[in-house]
């Protein structure tokens, strides 16, 4: 610095100073911004989930709230008491229409199932069945076995439509609401089935979802509902490439957020657990989408700092010229300086 002219000082000086204000903006302005959008982006996933679990859960409800018209009808309590047979016409028919305005509903429904072991039938879309006749009747006894009087339960559809060649839906596992029979009696002997293609979930979430994002549901026992690639649907939640899935130990918040690894990528998962049946409703972000609305800030705030560097050095140098014309003249004139020297 010895070496340095008064002047080059001079303009050093002040472009230390009018420097270290710029870079000091610009830097709580990009960690202020960039702090901002991430509360905002956890926000916005949490109102999205939570928007997601209104929609699916009023449809569920609906569907609950039918099914126990269907349950507690004196049609249906009747016919659990008799074997509907060919005499049974009659009670056969107004089981059917009841059965057929639960699925006017716009519930997504595939199909209404009843079941009764005591007096051996099965009531489905495609007609009477005598349920030991009927080829998964192992599987659909098994059902009874579930723990709860209502359940809402994972099932491969192919327990439900083995007689028949094809699947409409094209979906391999159903949804099925479960509620043993008769409500009002201890002991149970047949089951209502409610079904609904878990492909079907897809269309219960109206809201406009995010190309960054991915939204998966779980069922209590963490097998998947819901998922972008539909053939993981009815698999645990680790087949979807989770490293780190802490949901799976059931000492977690109802709600709330954490990272993972996906895929060798990391992923921000915002979480919400319903009260309704215990699903858990999934928004699966990836952290580089995220990182690249932030590199537009920091880009955009290089810019403008780099510009208003330039800005500053510029002034900086006309003023310190400015201001150092005086002095260089008093120097001159105390003879302490030739005119021709800048030193």
């Amino acid at each position: 610095m010895k070496h340095l002219s008064f002047l080059n000082k001079l303009t050093l000086f002040t472009f230390v100073i009018s420097t270290l204000p710029v870079l000091f903006i610009g830097s709580f302005s990009y960690l202020t911004s960039s702090s901002e959008i991430q509360k905002n982006v956890n926000k916005s996933k949490k109102e999205l989930i939570l928007q997601i679990n209104s929609n699916v859960e009023h449809k569920l409800t609906t569907v609950n709230q039918t099914l126990n018209q269907v349950v507690n009808s004196s049609v249906l309590k009747k016919a659990l008491n008799n074997p509907l047979n060919v005499n049974d016409f009659i009670l056969y028919n107004d089981l059917r229409n009841e059965i057929r305005n639960m699925q006017s509903f716009d519930t997504k429904l595939e199909d209404v199932i009843l079941l009764n072991q005591r007096e051996n039938w099965m009531i489905k879309n495609s007609g009477l069945y005598r349920l030991n006749e009927y080829q998964n009747y192992e599987q659909l006894a098994n059902l009874m076995n579930v723990p709860d009087s209502t359940s809402w339960v994972l099932n491969p559809s192919s327990l439900f439509y083995s007689e028949e060649s094809i699947n409409v839906t094209g979906c391999d596992y159903s949804i099925s609401l479960i509620k043993k029979l008769p409500t009002s009696k201890l002991q149970k002997y047949g089951l209502a089935l409610a079904n609904i293609p878990a492909c079907s979930l897809q269309d219960f979430i109206n809201s406009e979802i995010d190309p960054l994002d991915s939204i998966i549901v779980l069922d209590e026992s963490g097998r998947i509902l819901l998922h972008p690639d539909k053939t993981l649907i009815g698999q645990p939640a680790v087949a979807s490439g989770f490293t780190d899935f802490p949901l799976v130990s059931g000492k977690v918040k109802p709600t709330g957020q954490f990272k993972t690894v996906i895929g060798k990528q990391d992923y921000s998962v915002t979480y919400l657990r319903s009260q309704l049946n215990g699903w858990t409703y999934l928004s699966v972000t990836s952290i580089e989408g995220l990182t690249k609305e932030s590199g537009k800030i920091g880009t955009y705030t290089i810019v403008v700092c780099a510009m208003m560097l330039l800005l500053s050095i510029l002034l900086a140098w006309l003023g310190s010229r400015r201001m150092y014309t005086p002095i260089e003249r008093l120097l001159n004139q105390m003879g302490l300086r030739r005119p021709a020297t800048c030193r």
